[in-house]
């Protein structure tokens, strides 16, 4: 058989008693590594050129994409970032001799059913809370039901996920979410028992992304914010517009969502008081 068909049929990457047992020839192999269209990117495993590197790394392991990198996969956001492959293998599977598998490639999870019939999405976001932790699940869990993926109630079918966190989640899981940093924003004030109302529509601004103790607005810059001119003067007109119908309003940046949600807290109170007081 034709190496690149054999891989094809493999889904892009196998180990070469697959390849073997399907009928390519180790000639054929050497060929297809001569022109670029094969790599063998470990002893005993080859793969397309352009097969996602999650799926290569699985194959060396002898293991299958978990967590992060599936939920990577699937479209969804993973904050923190992963910064290499996740995999999981089974809980007995020895990952060999030391220097027979580079463990820096990739994160290994190891598990005790590997024949879990749940969806990938649901064990995928199931496993990522010790890797993303609450608030990153929250955010992947959020653009998984504002794209219809997932239930809210499907979290209290987790297994690895602590019970309070996946109580937690299916309380405060929403659709209305429209990035991960507006996910971590509503978390940090759902435990200080700040109250708001997500996306809500002002006459004259917008919607904007969060509404507070009813007197005040938080919003919350994208990844890239200020990207190109047109949203710089987007952002400038909705921030008038707030100012000239008196609402007080406050805006953060990534780094402000991520490093120091506590000073948020403590501006968004403060604001509260003004605004009330």
């Amino acid at each position: 058989m034709d190496a690149l068909r054999a891989l094809a049929d493999a889904g892009g990457v196998a180990r070469y008693k697959e390849l073997r047992d399907a009928g390519v020839p180790q000639s054929a192999m050497a060929l297809a590594i001569a022109e670029g269209t094969v790599v063998r990117p470990h002893r005993g495993c080859y793969a397309l050129a352009s097969t996602p590197w999650p799926d290569v790394v699985a194959t060396i392991f002898r293991g299958q994409p978990a967590c992060v990198t599936v939920l990577e996969t699937l479209g969804l956001p993973v904050v923190p970032g992963a910064l290499k492959p996740h995999i999981e293998v089974p809980s007995n599977r020895s990952l060999g001799r030391p220097g027979i598998r580079d463990l820096e490639l990739a994160s290994v999870h190891h598990t005790e059913d590997v024949a879990d019939a749940r969806r990938p999405l649901l064990r995928a976001l199931d496993a990522s809370w010790r890797c993303i932790g609450r608030n990153g699940q929250l955010a992947a869990m959020d653009a998984a039901l504002r794209l219809g993926l997932m239930r809210r109630d499907e979290v209290l079918d987790f297994t690895s996920t602590p019970r309070q966190i996946r109580e937690w989640l299916r309380r405060h899981g929403d659709p209305l979410s429209e990035s991960p940093m507006e996910s971590f924003t509503r978390a940090a004030m759902i435990d200080a028992g700040v109250p708001f109302v997500p996306q809500v529509e002002i006459a004259g601004v917008g919607r904007v992304d969060f509404v507070v103790a009813n007197c005040c607005v938080v919003e919350c810059d994208g990844f890239a914010y200020h990207s190109d001119r047109e949203r710089f003067e987007e952002d400038r007109r909705r921030s008038n517009a707030l100012t000239t119908l008196g609402i007080p309003h406050l805006r953060y940046a990534y780094s402000h969502v991520m490093r120091t949600p506590e000073e948020i807290i403590a501006d968004v109170r403060a604001l509260i008081w003004r605004a009330t007081g």
